[in-house]
C-alpha cells in the first residue's frame, strides 16, 4: 500500500537530483540546500522491487544542519479525495492501510544507519540530535491530525520496524511516549492504529 490520505510539500529550495548506475542497479540521490547538501546511496534489486541504503544520508553530526533545513522545509498536505478513490476501489474486499507516523529516533534510524545510530544511543544522544526531536515529533502529530481526520480507518506507523535491536530502555524512553501520543490521536476519531513491534509490550 501506498500513501494516500496526505501528500509531502517540500519547499523549492530543497533540490534532489538523482544519479543511475549499473543500469538503475545503484542510484545516488543528492539534496541541496542553502546550506548545505547530503548524499544518499541505495542499490536495488529489481528482483525484488526493493532498494537498500548503503551510503545513509547522515555521516556526521555536522550534517545535521542540513537536516533540520530539511525537516524544517517539509509539510503535509491533506488529499482525502484520493485516500476515498482508494477506499472505493478496495470496496467491501478488504482493507486498504494507510502508513501512518514515523517515530523521530526511526526517522534517525536510518538517516545515520541503524548501527551506527544504536551505538550512539547507547552511549546517549548528544544534544545536538536530541534538539531536533521536537521538530520531527510535531510533523508526526500533523501527521496523525490529517489521518484521524481521513476517510481511512487503519493506520500502520511503520515506525517501529527493526525496533527488537533495541533495549527495553531505549524503547520505553523514545518509542512508546511519542507512539502513545499519535495513537491517542487516531483514537479520538475511532480510527484504528497498529504497529511492527518486533515483541516489545507497548499495552500500557
Amino acid at each position: 500500500c501506498g500513501g494516500n490520505a496526505y501528500s509531502h510539500v517540500v519547499d523549492p529550495s530543497v533540490k534532489t537530483k538523482e544519479i543511475e548506475e549499473n543500469d538503475g542497479a545503484r542510484a545516488i540521490a543528492i539534496t541541496e540546500t542553502p546550506v548545505g547538501s547530503v548524499t544518499t546511496i541505495y542499490e536495488r534489486r529489481p528482483d525484488l522491487n526493493a532498494g537498500f541504503i548503503v551510503k545513509p544520508m547522515l555521516e556526521t553530526e555536522a550534517d545535521l544542519k542540513v537536516y533540520r533545513y530539511l525537516i524544517e522545509a517539509e509539510s503535509f498536505v491533506p488529499t482525502h479525495d484520493l485516500a476515498q478513490k482508494w477506499l472505493d476501489t478496495v470496496g467491501g474486499r478488504g482493507i486498504a492501510m494507510q502508513p501512518g507516523c514515523t517515530i523521530p529516533f526511526k526517522r534517525f534510524f536510518y538517516s545515520f544507519g541503524p548501527e551506527k545510530f544504536l551505538i550512539m544511543a547507547m552511549e546517549g544522544l548528544s544534544d545536538a540530535i536530541l534538539d531536533l526531536f521536537p521538530l520531527l515529533h510535531a510533523q508526526g502529530i500533523e501527521q496523525a491530525q490529517i489521518l484521524a481526520e481521513s476517510p481511512i480507518k487503519a493506520i500502520n506507523h511503520q515506525g517501529s520496524w527493526d525496533i527488537g535491536q533495541l533495549s527495553p530502555k531505549l524503547f520505553a524512553e523514545y518509542y512508546v511516549p511519542y507512539l502513545k501520543e499519535y495513537s491517542d490521536i487516531l483514537q479520538s476519531t475511532g480510527t484504528l492504529s497498529g504497529d511492527h513491534i518486533s515483541g516489545h509490550d507497548v499495552t500500557h
